[in-house]
């Protein structure tokens, strides 16, 4: 035996009366240190092996990086697969299903890994259908394509919400939900019904305002009722809707108020009966954001506010009179239009005698 061969041979003896001592981990360092010499390497790895073995009771995630460090020794990694597996099983148990599957996916082809990560989620969705956190399972069922009977679920779970719904007595809710739903069991007679619940009683009411011409009653009540996505067999609501708003603008206008009837008129869709043309009057052409050669501007608004050249005022406008005040009932004349078309005006200041002009350009926004 050689020099070298007798003191690792000490080295060795000595590495395991370390591990006799109840020094493992000294024992596992004295081992690594000699790692060419005899079975050195497996000591050490048997060594830290078992002290993996006795943590996987007390602290399982601590004894599985422990196995992953032990790398292809014995078992380790299977071992370390194991323990995982156990710690996604209890945090499922406690309710933290994403965490739950997210483990589960990460131990990749390890027994039924994959499969359980479809079934925590599966059974989470269902949790949540109990719940009636209905959104919320559906998108996890859609998640899970073709597992199990998640396609039938995602009906189910829809058809659950809309008797929810319904018996909450949110009637159109429910009614869209039902359509939603399609020839699924009684879903196209119960959306009907609902349907007629949330819309009859006001379309009749409306009906009779709107032969009466009573145009404020039906726009009073068509505020109340969300006409989006509105059934056929009530189509002739938007159609008394549409009249009302015209009459309505129609009146304001006639009685000097253009910005008061410009809100109406808004709501019209383009081509409607005379609108159009009404758009071109100076008073609706003069609104937007004007500029002069100087780069002031000039703006006025909707709603009937203007800012000139940094002044806020209130405006309204009679043919070609600007009319402006510091409040919406003390208008006077102020200023003249000489002409206004889309994209140029001409605006005299008639507070005074001179009564300068300026030309204004509209600015694009």
């Amino acid at each position: 035996m050689d020099a070298d061969e007798t003191v690792n041979a000490m080295r060795y003896e000595a590495a395991e009366k370390l591990l006799e001592a109840g020094q493992p981990d000294t024992a596992a360092a004295a081992f690594d240190a000699i790692s060419t010499y005899r079975d050195a390497v497996d000591r050490a790895n048997q060594i830290r092996y078992d002290a993996a073995d006795g943590l996987s009771t007390t602290d399982p995630e601590a004894a599985a990086r422990a196995f992953d460090q032990l790398g292809d020794f014995s078992n380790a990694a299977s071992r370390a697969a194991g323990l995982r597996y156990g710690i996604a099983d209890a945090t499922a148990k406690a309710g933290d299903w994403q965490g739950a599957a997210e483990m589960f996916e990460a131990l990749g082809s390890y027994a039924d890994s994959a499969d359980r990560a479809l079934q925590v989620r599966y059974e989470a969705a269902a949790q949540m259908v109990l719940r009636q956190e209905w959104d919320e399972a559906v998108v996890l069922y859609t998640a899970l394509g073709d597992y199990a009977d998640c396609k039938e679920r995602i009906t189910a779970t829809r058809y659950a919400q809309a008797e929810a719904a319904e018996a909450a007595g949110e009637a159109l809710a429910a009614a869209r939900l039902y359509q939603a739903l399609g020839s699924y069991r009684d879903a196209a007679e119960r959306a009907e019904k609902m349907y007629a619940q949330y819309f009859s009683g006001p379309m009749a009411a409306v009906e009779k305002a709107s032969q009466a011409k009573n145009y404020q009653e039906v726009l009073q009540i068509m505020s109340w009722l969300d006409v989006s996505d509105l059934p056929s067999q009530y189509a002739s609501l938007t159609t008394m809707h549409q009249e009302a708003l015209y009459q309505e603008a129609e009146r304001l206008l006639g009685e000097g108020k253009p910005y008061e009837a410009y809100a109406y008129y808004q709501q019209l869709p383009e081509g409607y009966r005379n609108v159009s043309s009404r758009m071109q009057r100076a008073c609706y052409l003069l609104l937007g954001t004007w500029e002069d050669k100087q780069g002031n501007r000039y703006i006025f608004r909707g709603e009937g506010v203007c800012n000139l050249n940094g002044e806020a005022l209130y405006f309204n406008i009679q043919g070609y009179d600007v009319y402006t005040g510091q409040t919406k009932d003390g208008l006077t004349l102020t200023h003249r239009l000489g002409s206004v078309t889309r994209d140029s005006a001409w605006l005299a200041d008639v507070r005074d005698k001179q009564g300068v002009s300026i030309q204004l350009q509209r600015v694009k926004e």
